[in-house]
């Protein structure tokens, strides 16, 4: 299964791709611009890992725009405060994680939103 990783910080997205890539997935890094949503769809992602830097505006439309593709993908999002959690929930985003967070928990959080993906 695809995972594609959103960011800006180059280090981060490569250290969730070799996460992921352990744990038996396919993952690729891009780096969050404005043609983003484009890239994804033609990735065919089942799940989009998404560390975004960006106001709260510029995160729910990325959010949005995700769910608005063909065939949307599962979003997990990483955070940075517990404020936003219920924002990007109800932007659209299928689990929400915040920094710093342990490898593991994270790994078992992807790895339930692949299976879902796997019964849509």
């Amino acid at each position: 299964m695809q995972v594609v990783i959103v960011g800006r910080d180059t280090y981060l997205s490569s250290f969730i791709a070799k996460s992921m890539e352990r744990s038996g997935y396919s993952a690729a890094c891009i780096l969050y611009e404005r043609d983003v949503l484009s890239v994804i769809e033609a990735q065919n992602a089942a799940l989009v890992i998404a560390d975004l830097e960006a106001d709260e505006t510029e995160r729910i439309h990325f959010c949005r725009g995700v769910k608005e593709l063909k065939n949307p993908p599962k979003l997990l999002i990483i955070g940075s405060s517990f404020e936003e959690e219920t924002v990007m929930l109800n932007a659209g985003a299928d689990d929400w994680i915040e920094k710093p967070y342990k490898t593991d928990v994270f790994l078992a959080r992807a790895s339930a939103l692949l299976r879902q993906s796997i019964n849509r």
